[in-house]
């Protein structure tokens, strides 16, 4: 059987610079194995320059959606020979009991320039080096929540930051002038404009232990759950990886501190460095993604945190409580709704622990827990000279997406933290709230200005991570290439 292949939209996407010209698409054709009913789709991809290519699937002119059986080449960066591309289609997955009608079947491609990628981006953590894209959320096989973006695959959200302006800080009273945000703490920024300068990919959840096993393989060396401390229903692969200490992603994987004044990898000073030769998380996560992960800075975490909301949580509102607060109760875990899971975190011990990522509703970006849940690394280091541990080092003046408030001396002692944990009170869980940890340990009730409770698990058990990437998509030895 042959498929009709006659009208085809070749959308073509825009480039970051007017001068680049992006290879073009053509000779696309379908046909279908009367057997098997695959579906095979080649096109020719000319020009010089790698580039992504996805494809939309039509069924009487009507996109199938997200199309999980769609490979070859495609949804991937692929560079062009002037040869002929290859993809596969098998509707019996996507569209299982339905009798395609040949002559209804289009596929539409659409090129973009790596400099200017898709919304999402799939990275594969059993696969080296293997990334596919997606331009929407609809787009994306199985869906964003689907259990294999908090396990196999690392799922990112390309933030659209380029250019975009945005209040950073919480506002507070002076002079009897304006208001003060309900909860505010006085380490909090002092709002100022901050213009960003560039988009950047991150992760839709914060990291899972399954992830961090898949790349690292082994578990974590450091409080956790895959040990037997949790009771036996706990779901360990899909909880947040926590306990980490900051220097262990960027300079050295081992518990010991006595050597760290002998590095000196510091933010912004240092750039994205990190130390290649001591077995530090981001030497080998970057190596089998052939990305540039990293930790946010506190602009990127926080513009993408509010996701366009100036209020102090990122689905509009404010809280009403500085304990609990019902406008959190369907955005963000902390102490007030942590009951409301049945499926949460427990410890032998009784204590109460984190829950699965992506449970409650996410922000405008469709990132998931970015309130709630674990706290977050941020790049910047924190001084030591106000409230003891950083403070108010911008004082309102407008920024152009700053690379740091402060370079301290040392940059091992203490790092900021965004977000909030399970353990919150509503006090600490909105987008402007702002921590500092001990570099050297994680225990919250001395490191984190979080107050001890007997029901939850400190010693590092909300300590989290969530990984940035730039938008900019670099060519991997192992690109795919049209035969």
């Amino acid at each position: 059987m042959r498929i009709r292949y006659g009208s085809f939209a070749v959308a073509t996407m825009l480039t970051m610079s007017a001068t680049a010209a992006l290879p073009t698409v053509s000779n696309i054709a379908l046909s279908q194995n009367d057997d098997t009913r695959l579906v095979t789709i080649t096109y020719t991809l000319t020009g010089d320059t790698p580039t992504i290519v996805t494809a939309d699937i039509l069924t009487n002119g009507v996109p199938v959606g997200a199309v999980s059986a769609l490979s070859g080449d495609i949804n991937k960066l692929i560079v062009p020979t002037g040869g002929v591309c290859t993809a596969y289609w098998q509707p019996r997955i996507d569209l299982p009991g339905v009798v395609l009608d040949p002559n209804a079947v289009t596929a539409k491609l659409a090129v973009w320039d790596r400099a200017c990628p898709p919304d999402y981006m799939a990275v594969d953590l059993t696969v080296s080096n293997s990334l596919s894209f997606y331009p929407n959320a609809e787009a994306v096989p199985g869906g964003v929540t689907n259990r294999r973006y908090k396990t196999d695959v690392l799922l990112m959200r390309k933030i659209p930051a380029a250019g975009a302006e945005f209040i950073m800080g919480t506002p507070v009273n002076k002079n009897g002038a304006g208001r003060t945000e309900l909860g505010r703490f006085d380490n909090e920024l002092t709002p100022h404009a901050v213009t960003m300068t560039n988009d950047y990919y991150m992760g839709i959840f914060e990291l899972t232990y399954r992830q961090f096993r898949r790349v690292m393989s082994g578990n974590p060396p450091w409080w956790g759950y895959t040990n037997g401390a949790v009771v036996a229903s706990v779901d360990v692969d899909v909880l947040p990886v926590t306990g980490s200490r900051h220097y262990q992603w960027r300079v050295r994987s081992g518990t010991s501190t006595s050597e760290l004044a002998n590095y000196d990898i510091c933010w912004p000073r240092s750039g994205h460095q990190i130390v290649e030769t001591d077995g530090a998380y981001f030497v080998k996560f970057r190596a089998f993604t052939g990305l540039e992960l990293d930790f946010p800075t506190e602009a990127q975490w926080e513009f993408a945190c509010r996701a366009g909301c100036p209020t102090a949580l990122y689905n509009g509102k404010e809280i009403t409580n500085t304990t609990a607060s019902a406008t959190l109760d369907d955005i963000a875990w902390y102490a007030g709704n942590w009951d409301k899971d049945p499926n949460a975190c427990v410890l032998l011990d009784g204590k109460k622990g984190p829950h699965e990522v992506g449970l409650l509703k996410p922000n405008a970006f469709g990132l998931y827990d970015m309130l709630g849940n674990v706290f977050e690394f941020c790049l910047e280091p924190s001084a030591t000279t106000e409230n003891g541990f950083g403070g108010n080092e911008s004082k309102g003046a407008d920024e152009v997406e700053p690379v740091g408030y402060c370079v301290p001396t040392s940059c091992n002692t203490r790092h900021f933290m965004r977000s909030s944990a399970f353990s919150s009170s509503a006090r600490g869980v909105r987008a402007g709230r702002r921590l500092s940890i001990n570099n050297t340990s994680t225990g919250a009730s001395t490191n984190l200005d979080e107050s001890a409770s007997p029901d939850f698990n400190g010693a590092g058990g909300n300590t989290g991570v969530r990984f940035v990437c730039p938008a900019s998509i670099p060519v991997p030895a192992n690109a795919v290439e049209g035969e």
